[in-house]
């Protein structure tokens, strides 16, 4: 009896609803959306050992990556950021 009654809790545990996606509004469409937040994971997880605090001291965040990609600035702060 003790463990139908832990392999039913554990069901009812790994059945609880998803909760309900909020669409996120940017200019990356929907299909590089995941690989821009690979990116974004991997700049915060690598950040230190890249020194990205002497290039932005405020931190990479999404709006800069989303500005970088979708905003064409010859001279621009990210164009380096880029590749233009």
């Amino acid at each position: 009896m003790f463990w139908i009654a832990v392999i039913s809790l554990t069901f009812h545990v790994l059945l609880q609803e998803l909760p309900v996606p909020t669409k996120v509004d940017c200019a990356i469409p929907n299909e590089y959306f995941g690989d821009l937040m690979s990116v974004l994971e991997f700049l915060h997880s690598f950040g230190d050992i890249l020194s990205l605090k002497s290039f932005f001291p405020n931190g990479i965040t999404f709006d800069v990556v989303e500005r970088a990609l979708s905003v064409n600035e010859v001279a621009g702060e990210l164009a380096e950021l880029s590749g233009n």
